[in-house]
């Protein structure tokens, strides 16, 4: 081979890499793949009554001291002592066994068996083939060796829904964050195979969610309002009331700011964004607001694969502050960390809506070329007509803005609050009847 072909060869296949890299960063990590090529070594358990499919990303919280979905793991909870239940960790995930709550397992050299199938006959890691496509025969298998009734998982894959299909076995999608028209739900994403592989059941936290993904998957699946497992059910309050932390009151009023996180290789002007996720002007705000005690939580992404580089820029610009906290509340769930605030603020984050569903206010702070009011609105539009949620561009940003969280039009009164908590724990509790009932028996 001439060094010219070498070369090229060379380049070829570190393109390659970095696209993996690219695409997959959040999920992908070089412990997930050596865990899932041992994975064959375990066995795994048959006849299962609810299968829950569920990443690294979404188990960032503690209970007894095991990792914890917030979101799968209190309907884990629910049904565990009653049904047979099965975690599977997604591809590729490195968390599973002891270290995480219920039964977790990692089965996934059969993925990366199916990736190499596709590289090598179809040159891509995308489906392209239904009727024979390499993922969706090693899901069909895998799901034949379970044989679950029932699967509930967060975004389970177009190639998994198929699968599933194909066994009869409904598929349930529980509602991780914001319902948007990017990538997961976004209609073009199986125009090329007829609107094919969704869900059959998306679990909404509320109407708003509801609404939207009827609106933007145009009708092809089907929402069912459970309300928010991690705050509605008697698991998920539990998990919350665990990680409270109390202390002294000593400031006017306590802000949780949620940080968001950058794709790998994506580069934005402000530097502060591209650091840590919030934007300058409100890093000056925090800084200039001694009589605010400011709780900074790193997104679970972050925590996972940025602590260090995160941690050392925030020591950096706020070393001389001494009213901010980003240790304690970045290791806690969201509903402990925003226990007691007056406030939330974020640039775009979903997180806005887990603060809607504690009845906290949010800023959604704008940032040039991630957040606008266009954004805000497009995304936001329900729970900003609600007068809980307002947006202010980041040039607008100034200590005054803070008087929002004073001011009373954007509080549910008591007794609306009172009805909202108590229509959503009836919605979950109907949630787990129906499941109950279709497994063949009562709660």
């Amino acid at each position: 081979m001439s060094n010219t072909n070498r070369h090229n060869s060379f380049a070829r296949h570190f393109n390659f890499y970095y696209l993996i890299r690219a695409r997959y960063n959040i999920v992908w990590s070089f412990t997930g793949v050596f865990l899932a090529i041992l994975s064959p070594f375990r066995r795994l358990p048959k006849n299962v009554d609810i299968l829950f499919l569920c990443h690294d990303v979404h188990r960032h919280a503690r209970k007894y001291d095991k990792w914890y979905s917030s979101l799968i793991d209190p309907i884990n909870e629910e049904f565990n002592s009653q049904f047979s239940c099965l975690t599977i960790a997604t591809p590729f995930s490195k968390l599973f066994g002891r270290k995480c709550y219920g039964d977790v397992r990692i089965h996934s050299l059969i993925i990366i068996i199916a990736f190499l199938k596709r590289i090598f006959f179809y040159r891509s890691l995308n489906l392209k083939n239904v009727e024979n496509d390499p993922l969706i025969a090693a899901y069909y298998n895998l799901l034949k060796k379970i044989n679950p009734k029932i699967v509930i998982g967060i975004q389970p894959s177009v190639e998994f829904c198929l699968a599933s299909k194909q066994l009869n076995i409904p598929t349930y999608d529980m509602q991780h964050g914001l319902i948007s028209d990017v990538n997961y739900y976004a209609i073009k994403k199986r125009q090329s195979i007829n609107q094919l592989g969704w869900p059959d059941l998306v679990l909404c936290w509320d109407v708003h969610s509801a609404e939207r993904l009827v609106r933007i998957t145009e009708g092809n699946v089907k929402p069912m309002i459970i309300g928010n497992p991690s705050y509605h059910s008697n698991a998920g309050r539990d998990l919350h009331n665990l990680q409270v932390l109390v202390h002294e009151r000593r400031f006017k009023i306590e802000i949780l700011v949620t940080l968001t996180y950058l794709d790998y290789n994506v580069y934005h002007e402000d530097e502060n964004y591209r650091y840590i996720g919030i934007p300058t002007p409100l890093v000056k705000l925090i800084k200039a607001s001694p009589d605010v005690f400011w709780r900074l939580r790193l997104h679970p992404v972050q925590l996972k694969f940025a602590k260090k580089r995160v941690d050392a820029y925030l020591n950096k610009i706020f070393h001389e502050n001494k009213n901010i906290d980003w240790n304690s509340y970045s290791s806690l769930s969201f509903g402990a960390a925003v226990k007691g605030c007056n406030g939330h603020m974020t640039v775009g984050s979903a997180s806005a809506l887990d603060a809607f569903q504690n009845s906290v206010p949010t800023i959604l702070v704008g940032c040039p070329g991630v957040a606008d009011f266009e954004k805000a609105e497009l995304y936001f539009s329900e729970y900003i007509k609600s007068g809980n949620v307002k947006y202010i561009d980041g040039k607008d940003l100034l200590p005054n803005s803070l008087n929002f969280f004073n001011s009373s039009h954007n509080h549910l009164s008591n007794e609306n609050k009172e009805d909202s908590l108590i229509e959503a724990y009836t919605n979950f509790s109907n949630f787990s009847k129906s499941i109950s009932l279709q497994l063949g028996s009562k709660l």
